[in-house]
């Protein structure tokens, strides 16, 4: 049961990581300030400070 979670989990991580880079490269293809142009300050701010971690799993609290 655990096994089958953890590989349900990585499956998910995978996912979302393509999913970034697929969104980077259509950034990088696109000029990235085209692609942002219409952003609001705080949603610029926002994806400025984020990290990947944030971009992968934004329901993610790191407990310190």
């Amino acid at each position: 049961m655990r096994e089958a979670q953890s590989l349900q989990s990585l499956m998910i991580l995978i996912s979302r990581c393509i999913e970034v880079l697929n969104l980077w490269k259509i950034a990088c293809d696109h000029q990235f300030e085209v692609v942002t142009k219409d952003l609001t300050g705080p949603q610029k701010a926002t994806l400025k400070d984020s990290t990947l971690k944030q971009l992968l799993k934004p329901d993610y609290e790191e407990v310190i």
